[in-house]
């Protein structure tokens, strides 16, 4: 049995490793749209029927990064972007309907398990399920 400060970094080493035995699932949406792993990552946190701030979109990459992957998604007709009229210092951004309808193809793929997850078992999954749901709810409370 690992120490509690093992079992975290076994944890977490594994996380990686699995997220990167199915890269080539991710690889595999980015040939079929013609996007890269960042243009698909922001259409996907970019929520349909609202604004979105952009400042708000940099929890995924740096500012700099945001503005040039909205730029391009802004090129294939996916985002609009505008001055938020309140203050101009800050851009919004909401997906048109050909984004929307991308998204929604991108999240259907996103969101089908892996054999990975599939062969688990249903007790197996509902533990990972519940695991992640906290490790998420701290990451995104810190």
């Amino acid at each position: 049995m690992y120490e509690p400060h093992e079992t975290a970094a076994r944890a977490w080493a594994l996380l990686f490793e699995l997220l990167q035995a199915e890269r080539p699932r991710l690889m595999q949406i980015c040939d079929q749209t013609g996007m890269t792993a960042a243009e698909l990552g922001l259409l996907k946190a970019i929520h349909p029927d609202s604004d979105c701030q952009m400042q708000g979109l940099s929890y995924f990459h740096d500012k700099s990064t945001v503005t040039r992957v909205i730029g391009r998604l802004v090129k294939r007709g996916l985002v609009e972007r505008w001055e938020n009229p309140a203050d101009r210092r800050e851009k919004l951004v909401r997906l048109t309907p050909s984004g929307e309808a991308l998204r929604s193809e991108i999240v259907a793929w996103m969101t089908a398990p892996p054999a990975s997850i599939r062969e688990l078992s249903e007790e197996d999954r509902a533990h990972l399920v519940d695991a992640l749901e906290h490790a998420v709810a701290v990451a995104r409370r810190d």
